[in-house]
């Protein structure tokens, strides 16, 4: 069984949040720690044009693996498969979505950078962003999970 965080309408009635800095603070808390981490890798994207699908990558990773993959299952292999289809199947993704991004992300992981074009970059980004909006929405109640 996943362990799903505690979502976020119930922590605004639990704990008052009232404005932005309170939910950053809610994301970005407990159970939802990973989200830095997240955030972090997309901001990274922004800043390094080369490496935009490496640092893009890493942060759906992190969500595949903190939000979907299933501590249970000891073996590494299923247990990842298991956390794609579960982010695909839960967020509305097929695997094929992820092709632009693989193919741009993995070689970036062993030092090599292809050329990107902006529009490559800002698909690769935008796809990426939906990913994070969607957990989010999920996190925060305002999106069937």
């Amino acid at each position: 069984m996943i362990n799903r965080p505690q979502s976020f309408n119930e922590c605004v009635k639990q704990y008052g949040i009232k404005d932005s800095s309170q939910t950053i603070g809610f994301l970005t808390n407990g159970e939802r720690m990973f989200l830095k981490d997240v955030f972090a890798d997309f901001r990274r994207a922004i800043k390094y044009p080369s490496m935009t699908a490496g640092f893009c990558f890493r942060a759906v990773e992190t969500i595949r693996k903190f939000y979907f993959e299933d501590q249970s299952i000891s073996n590494d292999d299923k247990r990842r498969e298991r956390g794609w289809k579960e982010l695909g199947e839960t967020l509305g993704f097929k695997e094929a979505d992820f092709k632009e991004i693989k193919d741009f992300a993995l070689p970036n992981r062993h030092g090599e950078h292809r050329q990107i074009s902006y529009e490559q970059r800002e698909r690769i980004m935008n796809f990426t962003r939906s990913i994070i909006n969607k957990l989010i929405q999920i996190i925060k109640g305002t999106r069937p999970a």
